[in-house]
């Protein structure tokens, strides 16, 4: 009797461990990366590249509201995407400014890491070249990212 009794309840537990870890597996995976620091906004005269730095500061410490903040509305699915799947993007530098009308490209270069299985596939882990779109937004024409992704 001892068996069947014993047999009946290794299988359950075992289910219940398997299901447990799972779940933990999967909020883990989809939690984002608690935010490290905050980065301030910067000013309404700020310049473009001011501005891209300050996205990738806020991205690397994963202050998801600075980095919604710096977005236009349009834009915000994919950085608020980043943001959940960057694990840093540390030592940004600007590489070049170009003007095209109102809106002005910022290319920069960082090194960029991604959360375990979250990389997206649009560029390599490591030291990378990236590009990101701004135009000047609202009554104080504060520079903000429209479009990036020229890498």
């Amino acid at each position: 009797m001892r068996r069947r009794r014993l047999g009946w309840w290794v299988p359950r537990c075992l289910l219940a461990s398997v299901v447990i870890a799972l779940g933990g597996a999967l909020v883990w995976y989809l939690a984002p990366s608690p935010r490290t620091r905050t980065v301030a906004v910067p000013p309404a005269g700020a310049t473009p590249e001011q501005v891209v730095l300050a996205y990738l500061d806020a991205l690397d410490a994963h202050d998801c509201d600075t980095v919604r903040r710096l977005t236009v509305p349009e834009e915000r699915s994919w950085t608020r995407r980043w943001c959940r799947d960057v694990a840093s993007a540390r030592h940004p530098r600007v590489l070049g400014t170009s003007f095209e009308g109102t809106r002005v490209g910022v290319g920069v270069s960082f090194d960029l890491t991604w959360r375990r299985l979250h990389d997206d596939g649009s560029m390599a882990p490591g030291d990378t070249s990236w590009g990101y779109t701004l135009q000047p937004v609202g009554p104080d024409g504060a520079w903000q990212v429209v479009d990036q992704g020229m890498g």
